[in-house]
């Protein structure tokens, strides 16, 4: 049976039985949203393919688990970072092959939504997997 583990304010975390995703993936991001629900994205599937679907996890909703907006772009190894806008920057990533991707793409969990950002901030420089991001203020 899968788990997925959910934080708790007190920082501990808790085992969610059962949660059902629209794919088991591995080398995934899952970020806490601001009104609670995990955005669950990317990662490759059994075959080790890269997924570009992606699951809200709603605790509050009796622990359900569900599909939302898929990225564009398949991607594992990549980046989510919460913006002080609720919303979520999933930058680079692993694509087929693997290829490093220097794509981005913005989440809107009011709107279920994927977008390409625009200017300067629509691709990295270079092309990243496996790398960090940081929020900066």
């Amino acid at each position: 049976m899968r788990r997925l583990w959910t934080a708790l304010a007190a920082g501990c975390f808790l085992a969610a039985l059962p949660a059902v995703s629209s794919a088991q993936r591995v080398a995934h991001t899952a970020t806490l949203l601001t009104n609670g629900d995990i955005l669950i994205a990317g990662g490759l599937n059994a075959a080790d393919a890269p997924l570009a679907t992606a699951d809200i996890f709603t605790a509050s909703v009796g622990n359900n688990i569900g599909a939302t907006g898929g990225m564009g772009v398949a991607r594992a190894s990549h980046t989510a970072t919460l913006m002080t806008n609720g919303c979520v920057l999933v930058a680079g990533g692993a694509e087929a092959g693997p290829v490093a991707s220097a794509d981005a793409r913005i989440y809107n969990p009011d709107t279920g939504a994927w977008t390409v950002p625009v200017g300067a901030q629509a691709t990295l420089n270079t092309p990243r997997y496996n790398h960090t991001a940081t929020l900066l203020n």
